[in-house]
């Protein structure tokens, strides 16, 4: 007897594409999924080096009696502008100590100004420019404009934490800033800065009218790629304009300093160092005087 065998049946066009669809579908979901993991585990990341950097901060107060100042007031021999950062004056208490003061000792001393990589506990991943001798976080200057030194509570003064008079709690000692790298040129860029004339005032109205403009000339400085340098645009931050604010961020050129806000990648907001060593993510609506309020180390301080 003879026995018929049926063939196999092809797969319709209409059920490929079934199947495509279900595929398409399915990596829509995971995809996100998996980048939304991936953050979470950078945000972690970012929130536990800046509690390291805190345990730093109260190691360093307790060795040397006061906080660090925005400078060491020890200058480089070629640029006095070029002393070292708070970053810097915290290299012995963070991990690796020994080694990163050998090479800021080097650095000190070092003709040609050859960048120092920075240590991991100072870069956020979540920033794609943080790496190399970048750092992710800046110290709180105070709530008052640019060039009214003093009422954050890092300064040219060397504070301590017993003359924060609004409570460690409530005051913000280091908070998140992106790197900007001079070889990106676009105003698209988070971190990128508007340049002010060598003889203007540098004054928040100043920024936002030249924000509002749409005239103003990109600055050629980066900020925040060099962690050992004592300048604004790579060391501290303001209490003015809200967390990731839609205004650029603004820099004078003849004396260095900047108008800095804090910045981050994160979705909503920034992770804050306050001076009780918490850290928490503070959301970029945030009531701006509760903001600016958080930026000084008096109740007394103006914040307008």
């Amino acid at each position: 007897m003879i026995r018929k065998t049926r063939g196999r049946r092809a797969v319709t066009l209409l059920e490929l594409l079934i199947v495509v669809s279900i595929i398409g579908i399915l990596f829509a979901v995971i995809v996100p999924a998996v980048q939304a993991a991936r953050e979470a585990v950078r945000r972690t990341t970012c929130g536990n080096n800046l509690h390291q950097v805190g345990v730093a901060i109260h190691s360093f107060e307790s060795s040397r009696g006061s906080l660090p100042g925005i400078d060491d007031a020890q200058p480089r021999p070629l640029e006095r502008y070029r002393s070292l950062s708070i970053s810097g004056q915290l290299a012995s208490f963070l991990s690796g100590g020994d080694a990163l003061t050998s090479k800021i000792d080097e650095w000190k001393q070092d003709q040609e100004e050859r960048a120092v990589a920075a240590p991991a506990v100072l870069l956020c991943p979540s920033d794609p420019e943080a790496y190399g001798s970048a750092v992710s976080y800046r110290y709180n200057q105070g709530s008052s404009p640019p060039r009214g030194w003093g009422n954050g509570v890092f300064s040219h003064l060397r504070m301590t934490t017993a003359q924060v008079g609004d409570g460690l709690a409530q005051t913000a000692f280091v908070a998140e800033r992106v790197v900007y790298r001079q070889s990106i040129d676009s105003l698209k860029h988070p971190g990128s800065m508007y340049l002010t004339v060598d003889d203007q005032d540098l004054s928040p109205a100043d920024c936002i009218a030249l924000n509002k403009s749409g005239f103003g000339t990109l600055a050629a400085q980066a900020a925040g790629d060099d962690w050992l340098w004592a300048d604004w645009k790579h060391s501290a931050y303001l209490h003015w304009f809200r967390p990731n604010t839609g205004w650029h961020d603004c820099t004078r050129k003849v004396d260095f300093s900047a108008l800095i806000t804090a910045r981050s990648y994160h979705p909503g907001g920034v992770h804050v160092l306050f001076g009780d060593g918490s850290v928490r993510f503070v959301d970029d609506t945030i009531d701006l005087g509760a903001w600016r309020a958080m930026g000084t180390r008096q109740q007394t301080d103006r914040t307008q």
